[in-house]
């Protein structure tokens, strides 16, 4: 457990479920307390309950539905999707770019460098024949992307066909 807690694996690996709370409360100084107070939570019992060394006090569902819409850390979505295995999401940019101006080759690019961090990734887990725990994780959320970004691209190219329809009409 306490190797996911670098800030290396936080930024590139997938966390466990509570890691990923914890992170997501821990990496934006004052989120714990603005949570508990926006929620009408007792900050000093919510505190101890998000801390993962604590075992006497646990999250409740009310506490990590306002984490995850007050923090809006995609690692948390990260985490559930890595546990329950068959499960893949993308998160939708803000703001997509007005349609007539879409880029594909960018796109493209993309999802190729994607491809390849995926690969380097692999290649560097296999290069001592041993898979650990967090290059595992690793793979995992470079696989994520990979998928996230692939769907995005569809996405992109579905609104852009919609937009030439109408502009032909």
């Amino acid at each position: 457990m306490s190797e996911f807690l670098s800030n290396f694996a936080a930024e590139h690996a997938v966390l466990p479920f509570d890691v990923a709370l914890y992170r997501a409360c821990k990496d934006r100084h004052g989120s714990k307390a603005a949570i508990a107070e926006i929620n009408g939570f007792n900050s000093m019992v919510f505190s101890k309950c998000v801390d993962i060394n604590n075992e006497q006090y646990h999250l409740k569902p009310e506490h990590i539905e306002a984490i995850v819409s007050y923090t809006k850390d995609i690692r948390i979505l990260e985490s559930l999707a890595a546990a329950h295995g068959n499960v893949v999401f993308y998160e939708i940019p803000e703001r997509i770019a007005n349609a007539k101006n879409f880029n594909f080759l960018a796109n493209i690019g993309s999802v190729s460098k994607k491809v390849g961090v995926l690969f380097d990734g692999l290649s560097d887990s296999l290069e001592d024949g041993v898979i650990t725990d967090v290059e595992l994780a690793m793979l995992e959320k470079h696989c994520q992307q990979l998928i996230g970004a692939i769907s995005q691209l569809k996405n992109l190219a579905r609104e852009k066909s919609e937009a030439d329809r109408k502009e032909q009409i």
